[in-house]
């Protein structure tokens, strides 16, 4: 202990890491009381209001250091542990029905949230963001994307308060259609890959299908980690879009050198973590506390991305990132249901 503490890397990052794992041991223990809201966007919330109280103090370079790491290392050794949450066999659980209803609703919702993005005016950065955390599994997505791309706070965390927003109320309306989604044809199946394929967080689809049946929970998170495996590959596809937009913008001259396309590495690790959950699974033991660690890595992200960002920044952006979201999250409802009713009824 000693030494870490004479290590001047480690004293350097130690009151940023301090504050940021005070906010994230309160957040863990705040989601235990809130249903349906992960801890991911507890720590998000709990950070900015600490950061509204202190904004002078927690601006000061000293906390600086560990903010950055837990927001850039930490969050991707998070997302590189996130693999170990799924597996082929779960997968195969679903069918191909509802392996291909997440890949349409994922591809469909992203696409959308670029366009529309542009006819609203809203930023392509933010409107990437919000198309991600809809499209994928909300909070957990903004934030991999957004290490990806190394896009501003301020757009992470509109993004994610947006994305966290419809997926509640989805989660609270969902229950309320079962009975009409049954007069149309469907049953605990089918309404189990609907909220799966269509809610944003994972703790919102799990109160979801529970407040129906325990058949329909079962389902719903199957289609739910579905959609989370594809979390990998999409983060390479948009670094690529992004490199090629890039590459398009600039001079022919420059553009004709073929500069290296920069690897999400920790989204390969992801995908790999998850092909060694699919081909030697760990034993309980080991894989809860692999589990543990992953989930204090991304509440430790998310509570220094609220205590280093300034209520003023989230300001600026206005109703466009509130109205893209909705749009989005009735897209999700009408084309998810129309999808699920064509291949299972």
């Amino acid at each position: 202990m000693m030494l870490l503490l004479q290590n001047p890397s480690f004293r350097v990052h130690l009151p940023g890491f301090v504050a940021a794992a005070a906010v994230a041991l309160l957040a863990l223990g705040v989601q235990q009381l809130a249903a349906g809201l992960s801890e991911l966007f507890i720590a998000l919330i709990l950070g900015l209001a600490l950061r509204a109280l202190l904004s002078a103090r927690l601006a000061q370079a000293v906390w600086q250091p560990g903010f950055l790491l837990l927001k850039t290392t930490v969050l991707r050794a998070g997302i590189v542990l996130f693999g170990f949450r799924l597996s082929w066999q779960q997968l195969s659980q679903l069918g191909w029905q509802g392996i291909l209803i997440d890949l349409l609703m994922l591809s469909s919702t992203f696409c959308l949230a670029l366009w529309l993005g542009r006819r609203l005016g809203v930023d392509k950065g933010l409107a990437t963001l919000i198309g991600a955390g809809s499209a994928i599994c909300g909070a957990a997505a903004v934030m991999a994307t957004a290490s990806t791309l190394r896009s501003n706070e301020a757009h992470s965390a509109v993004a994610i308060g947006t994305v966290v927003l419809f997926g509640s109320i989805a989660m609270l309306l969902y229950p309320l259609v079962y009975p009409w989604w049954v007069l149309l044809g469907g049953d605990a199946r089918s309404m189990g890959v609907l909220i799966g394929s269509t809610v944003h967080e994972v703790a919102q689809v799990v109160v979801a299908g529970q407040a129906i049946s325990g058949d329909v929970a079962e389902f719903a998170v199957l289609s739910k980690l579905g959609r989370v495996l594809l979390l990998a590959p999409f983060l390479v596809v948009v670094m690529l879009l992004q490199r090629r937009a890039a590459n398009a913008a600039q001079p022919a001259a420059v553009s004709s050198r073929g500069a290296a396309v920069p690897v999400p590495w920790f989204a390969i690790g992801s995908l790999g973590c998850c092909v060694w959950q699919s081909l030697s699974p760990l034993p309980e033991l080991p894989l809860q506390a692999v589990l543990s660690v992953d989930r204090a890595c991304l509440v430790l992200a998310m509570a220094a991305l609220g205590l280093s960002t300034c209520f003023r920044q989230l300001g600026q952006f206005g109703y466009k990132p509130l109205f893209l979201g909705a749009l989005l999250a009735c897209w999700l409802l009408i084309v998810g249901g129309f999808l699920n009713i064509f291949l299972y009824c």
